[in-house]
């Protein structure tokens, strides 16, 4: 499970981490899924993976969130709403691994590659999901008629800022 490393793929493995973090900040996603097939790729065991990506999106969310917190723009209720659920579907997804028979230590599969599974479906959904969220403003300008308006950006500002 661990990576040989040599100097050439450490600078290539430097490299295509730094196009993965460049890429992730452009799209918007956290870095893990883009991350998670390039460590799987390099021969990490997939519970390391798991766990490395868990703690990637623990760091962004945290750091997210702190600005937010010292700019005051934390609207509580929503937040505190968001926090419920996430709670209650952690709990629920770890209730569905642990009877679903996905568990490694006790489950009826115990193999790594359930959990590689469970890795790219949540890869497909959030690429499904950006490819969908992407294309409905386009395809709402498009059936408004407004071709001019069909590929330029939208002001990420409502205007009373500056």
């Amino acid at each position: 499970g661990d990576i040989r490393l040599t100097k050439n793929r450490a600078i290539a493995i430097a490299f295509v981490s730094l196009l993965m973090g460049i890429l992730a900040s452009l799209v918007g996603i956290g870095g893990d899924t883009m991350l998670s097939p390039l460590l799987l790729g390099l021969g990490l065991l997939p519970e390391v993976v798991a766990a490395s990506a868990g703690v990637l999106v623990l760091i962004n969310a945290f750091a997210a969130s702190l600005q937010f917190a010292m700019v005051g723009e934390v609207p509580w209720d929503y937040a505190l709403w968001c926090a419920g659920i996430g709670v209650v579907a952690s709990l629920l997804g770890q209730l569905l691994i642990d009877k679903g028979g996905w568990s490694q230590q006790r489950g009826r599969f115990r193999r790594p590659s359930s959990l590689v599974f469970l890795i790219g479906v949540v890869v497909i959904l959030s690429a499904i999901l950006m490819l969908v969220l992407g294309a409905l403003p386009i395809i709402q300008r498009w059936s408004s008629g407004n071709i001019k308006q069909l590929f330029l950006f939208d002001s990420l500002c409502d205007g009373d800022i500056f």
